[in-house]
């Protein structure tokens, strides 16, 4: 092993669930922020990208953030080539495992490029992948590497604790209210007091609203 490699892998330090859970957080605010900034530079309007019905968390972001972080300890040895090929791989091949998993619990899309591997995936975005993952893996790692350390103490793993389980109850609900804003559009009335609470407070135009570019199949197709 030769010293550049030594002094790369040096560099990172064990990370514990506190200090990545963080990261994840402030990652997918950080999403959110980015992704509608675009949306207003480009189109002219901001646009909501948060994936939960409560606070702004774009979690491809803060999931992408971590595994940028953890992924660049392995790959420190490589060059930049190897780097980039290896970014666009994973990032195209976890896009279309969301698409899939996206499609089959909910019966929805929130993109379609079209052509191969059912629309979820394409060369252009498997391309910006890559170069987001080398971008991410030379500016973003030094950074994620101040957050080691800092969430150790007690409060802050109390925090974390506390934040999980938010969290946790965030992506439920935000499930749920998913499914029922598709068979809502079905014309499937409400059932128990929970679907009637999900229609009262996640109505058609409050989930249009949240997710502008959800698009859902017919049930049972």
């Amino acid at each position: 092993m030769d010293e550049k490699t030594k002094s790369n892998e040096n560099l990172f330090v064990k990370a514990s669930y506190y200090d990545l859970f963080w990261m994840f957080v402030f990652g997918s605010v950080a999403g959110f922020l980015l992704e509608g900034v675009w949306s207003a530079w480009r189109f002219g309007a901001w646009a909501n990208h948060s994936a939960t019905v409560w606070g702004p968390f774009c979690i491809v972001y803060g999931a992408g953030m971590v595994a940028v972080y953890l992924v660049a300890q392995k790959i420190a040895k490589y060059n930049i080539l190897i780097k980039f090929l290896l970014f666009s791989l994973g990032g195209a091949i976890l896009e279309f495992l969301c698409g899939v998993l996206q499609e089959l619990v909910f019966g929805a899309r929130s993109w379609d490029y079209g052509g191969a591997f059912y629309g979820f995936v394409n060369l252009e975005m498997t391309l910006i992948w890559g170069f987001l993952g080398v971008v991410f893996s030379a500016f973003v790692t030094p950074f994620n590497r101040r957050f080691v350390g800092l969430f150790s103490s007690k409060f802050w793993r109390k925090a974390g604790m506390i934040f999980t389980a938010l969290l946790l109850l965030d992506f439920l609900v935000t499930s749920l209210a998913v499914w029922r804003w598709h068979a809502r559009l079905e014309g499937v009335d409400a059932r128990n007091q929970t679907e009637i609470y999900l229609d009262t407070y996640f109505g058609n135009e409050r989930m249009t609203e949240i997710f502008p570019n959800m698009e859902f199949r017919k049930l049972g197709e």
